[in-house]
């Protein structure tokens, strides 16, 4: 036999290799083999560093071990150096009679969770018995975990993967056997609880729609932690209340935008029983003894079913201050407020709702539009499922390196997202889902504070002197006096400066959080003129002593044209005699004299032909102010109409009077308007509810 033949058969056969072995073995001197050192005295044997290793390999197979495939890879690499002296003695080596008993161990892929206690790495093993079949197989798990983004270790021999929904539902379905942690982590994640349809809210001021009541389950399925995603106008905050007062989840702390505190109080009192405690917190210091710099409170007294509402731009200097004594549920309203990580709100937030039993997120903005700004949300809400930022951001968001840094505003895999989000902690639905659900038309009050309340304050003083004066006196009292008149809109013109801001943001939030378009009503003509500038294209405007082309022009573009979402009016001017049927919301910024004008105003959705079947009625009312009084007469106007009168109209005068017989009584009181602790004023509770219910 040739050299290279011996050679070839080494390499290509355990059997082989341990048969030349043997061969070379038995040609050594008994001292050779004794010592395991060779003196090469019969020019027979190994040197010094292969010995040891090669009688060790023959030892093992001689008593009956089995052979690694380590050892048997160290005798076909050594014998590449003595196969030549089988050919020299002209020996042909005989393989061993069977293929050496190697153990066989247990052959499959397993993975699991690294380690207890919240790793984020799956461990994978890859073990198959070497041989054709069993090679196969290696290779065949192995590609499937690199698809994975898996990586190996070379020292661990174990392969390392992200652990995630995808990544375990492909081990599963790819015949990985599932260690215990790791099928834990996959039931967990992937369970969609099922939802109670018929439960019954206790204890509250008013019956919930079908739909809102299906939002309170879908929120104790949840266990109290779920983003109530619905649209503007369906019930975001009654839902959130509900489910509070359903389990019995309090102390509750509200955090909210600024713009919607009294809002808050508001609805609060309006659905939950009188027992209910509110406080609001004020400023940002809190003195050495914690007491708070400014506090109101409402209905109540403190107690465990108590509710605090706090507005973002302060949590981050009251954040210990709640925290002494925490709340068992965190309601976050327009969460999306807390998207960028380095804000300070953003980590009081986060702190404050660590460790709290239920968190119930609330937002009417689309997330599958704006992903990055949500993930905060999600992860407070289901840390498990939405760890980390970078996977998330690479799966829905998409991020792209810019000159500036990295950029998170992109979205992508829209349905992936929200068939996630649907079967974790995300309820969302549109007005037109709900439609049967809802009563023809919804009047909401929603108040504001104003900013600049020292200048109303000073004025509005000064007016109350006038009518101290001039009350009693036919023309001070007179509907059509020009004075009281003039004075009374300076005041309604600065409840609308003071809370201009506060209007741009329900505009925003409600354009940005639906694809459907709004009407604003107000008064005056610069008021109309503002707003229709600041939203410049995607606005249009009607007013008084408009040309007939240019109004039709405006009715147009607003009915037909997609990119108009906005028509800003005068109520008396676009308020009758025109269909704007493309809308199914308006708006009033600014309050007229009657309640006719207002219901002819909202009219102008609610006609028929309109596609809608159901339209809202927003009135951004300016608290503690003249327009709050306004509009408390209006309301009980209409009350007197709809269940006295019999349809008759109310005049301009009938309010004005009551307006000012109203101010004259606070002239003779000795309090002044000015009291930061005048609160709500007394009476005023505006509902403007009388048809429909709202929704908030």
């Amino acid at each position: 036999m040739q050299r290279g033949d011996i050679l070839k058969r080494i390499q290509g056969s355990d059997e082989y290799a341990i048969g030349a072995l043997i061969a070379l073995h038995r040609l050594q001197t008994p001292e050779e083999q004794q010592s395991h050192i060779t003196y090469f005295r019969n020019n027979i044997g190994f040197n010094y560093y292969d010995a040891p290793k090669l009688s060790k390999v023959l030892e093992k197979h001689i008593n009956g071990k089995p052979l690694k495939s380590e050892d048997i890879k160290t005798v076909q690499n050594a014998l590449t150096k003595y196969h030549g002296q089988l050919k020299y003695l002209n020996i042909t080596p005989t393989p061993v009679n069977k293929a050496l008993e190697r153990k066989k161990f247990a052959e499959g892929a397993w993975a699991n969770i690294l380690k207890e206690g919240g790793s984020n790495r799956v461990a994978i093993k890859i073990r198959y018995n070497r041989g054709v079949e069993g090679d196969i197989k290696f290779r065949e798990k192995a590609e499937i975990v690199k698809g994975l983004g898996g990586w190996f270790g070379y020292d661990s021999k174990v392969w390392d993967v992200r652990l995630n929904e995808a990544n375990c539902k492909k081990l599963i379905d790819s015949g990985f056997t599932i260690g215990a942690r790791l099928q834990a982590w996959y039931d967990k994640i992937t369970y969609v609880p099922a939802v109670r349809r018929n439960i019954n809210v206790k204890g509250l001021n008013i019956e919930l729609y079908p739909f809102q009541k299906y939002g309170v389950a879908f929120i104790q399925s949840r266990q109290g932690r779920a983003l109530i995603a619905d649209e503007m106008g369906l019930g975001k905050t009654i839902q959130a209340l509900a489910w509070v007062h359903y389990a019995n989840a309090y102390p509750a702390l509200c955090i909210v935008p600024a713009s919607v505190k009294l809002n808050w109080a508001r609805e609060i009192q309006k659905f939950l029983p009188p027992e209910i405690s509110v406080t609001l917190l004020y400023g940002r210091k809190v003195n050495k003894n914690g007491r708070v710099t400014l506090f109101r409170k409402f209905k109540g007294v403190s107690n465990t079913k108590s509710i605090t509402i706090i507005n973002y731009d302060i949590i981050d200097a009251w954040k210990d201050h709640i925290l002494e004594t925490p709340p068992k549920t965190v309601i976050l309203d327009e969460v999306q407020m807390i998207k960028t990580n380095s804000a300070r709100r953003t980590k009081a937030a986060k702190l404050i709702c660590k460790g709290r039993d239920h968190v119930i997120s609330l937002s009417g903005t689309p997330i599958l539009n704006r992903p990055s700004e949500f993930f905060n949300c999600l992860n407070i809400l289901d840390p498990e499922q939405f760890k980390d930022f970078w996977s998330y951001a690479n799966k829905f968001v998409g991020p792209r390196s810019t000159a500036h840094g990295w950029s998170f505003t992109g979205a992508k895999n829209k349905n992936d997202l929200h068939q996630l989000l649907k079967k974790t902690v995300m309820l969302r639905r549109l007005k037109a889902d709900v439609l049967k659900e809802l009563p023809a038309k919804q009047r909401s009050v929603i108040p504001y504070e104003i900013d600049n309340r020292a200048e109303y304050i000073y004025a509005e003083n000064q007016f109350i002197a006038w009518v101290k004066e001039n009350y009693g006196e036919e023309r001070a009292i007179r509907a059509s006096n020009a004075e009281a008149l003039a004075k009374i809109e300076y005041l309604k013109q600065l409840t609308v400066k003071g809370k201009m801001k506060q209007i741009y943001s329900w505009v925003n939030d409600f354009l940005e959080s639906t694809d459907q378009k709004l009407i604003v009503f107000a008064i005056h003509r610069a008021t109309v003129d503002q707003i229709h500038t600041t939203y410049g294209g995607k606005s249009v405007k009607i007013y008084g002593g408009m040309s007939l082309p240019d109004r039709q022009e405006s009715i147009d573009r607003f009915q037909k044209d997609d990119g108009v979402r906005l028509l800003v009016g005068n109520i008396k001017s676009a308020g009758t005699g025109i269909n704007l049927t493309a809308a199914s919301t308006t708006c009033f910024i600014e309050l007229g004299w009657t309640p006719a004008e207002h219901d002819q105003a909202e009219d102008r959705v609610h006609r028929i032909g309109q596609e809608a079947e159901s339209v809202n009625a927003y009135y951004l009312v300016a608290e503690r102010t003249i327009e709050e009084d306004i509009a408390f007469l209006l309301d009980q106007k209409r009350e007197v109409i709809t269940g006295v009168l019999d349809g008759q109209s109310v005049d301009k005068s009938s309010v004005l009077t009551d307006l000012l017989t109203k101010y004259f009584g606070k002239s003779q009181s000795d309090k002044g308007v000015g009291d930061e602790n005048e609160g709500i004023r007394e009476g005023n509770k505006v509902s403007l509810e009388g048809v429909g219910r709202p929704g908030t």
